[in-house]
């Protein structure tokens, strides 16, 4: 069984596309589970202020006729963010693009995420590929591509995994007693890689002697931010994500303070 100490968020999103920065997010929902078992759900839809791709109409059934009279994202950005506040999250492949998009949201509200000891819980990265959604809650999975239907299945999964086929996963602590920012052990269990990502999208993490490095570039993937920061200030000069320019800014003021 999934011990919480805290209640666990299981958040999907439907989009425009998967840029961050250029798309926006159409409906947002949220399944929330309490330590002690109760379920709570919510879920809401909005007007993107841009056409509709035909190609992500074809993912999740979402027209411009379904937005055109819902409110904006702006509209609901301080209640989304109170209401995961506190909380640890869940999802199905979070990395990419829920958590950068839903960022990149907030802040054009003047709001962000802060997952400061935040277990981050990634059904996906549990069976990694491995077996069909199907198996692990016990029925189809109607609904498909909707997110409050989404979210609802991806918590299904998740104690399918644990409760029926994981039972080594499910021992892992989700506990949050935090040491030094350490996360529990099944948020760590989650990761489908070593990296230690220091953004929400990917393209910065920290290496083992501490300096972030670049995760993206045919030149520049795997070099210390330390060894070219002038691709660092071309990033920050450019359209990037938020939680990258932030993570990059916090970089080169560590090495700013080194050289002092």
């Amino acid at each position: 069984m999934l011990t919480l100490s805290r209640p666990l968020a299981v958040i999907d999103i439907e989009t425009t596309g998967l840029d961050p920065v250029e798309d926006r997010i159409i409906q947002f929902a949220a399944v929330v589970l309490t330590p002690e078992g109760k379920r709570s759900e919510w879920e809401q839809m909005f007007n993107p202020g841009m056409p509709i791709p035909e190609t992500a109409t074809k993912v999740h059934g979402i027209t411009d006729a379904d937005v055109k009279d819902k409110p904006l994202f702006a509209e609901h950005a301080r209640r989304i963010a109170i209401a995961l506040d506190g909380k640890d999250i869940a999802g199905f492949n979070l990395r990419s693009p829920d958590l950068p998009m839903l960022d990149e949201e907030l802040r054009r509200s003047s709001y962000k995420l802060d997952l400061t000891g935040v277990a981050i819980i990634d059904a996906f990265g549990i069976f990694a590929r491995k077996e069909p959604r199907e198996k692990f809650c016990g029925r189809d999975h109607e609904g498909s591509h909707g997110a409050l239907a989404d979210a609802g299945a991806t918590l299904d999964v998740l104690l399918g995994e644990l409760d029926a086929y994981y039972p080594d996963v499910a021992a892992l602590s989700l506990l949050s007693s935090f040491r030094s920012g350490e996360l529990p052990e099944l948020a760590t269990f989650c990761r489908r890689d070593d990296l230690d990502f220091v953004d929400l999208s990917g393209k910065l993490y920290r290496d083992s002697d501490g300096d972030v490095r670049f995760n993206f570039g045919q030149k520049t993937r795997h070099v210390k931010v330390r060894d070219d920061i002038g691709f660092a200030e071309w990033v920050l000069r450019k359209n990037f994500p938020g939680s990258t320019q932030d993570a990059l800014r916090i970089e080169i003021q560590r090495l700013s303070a080194q050289e002092i």
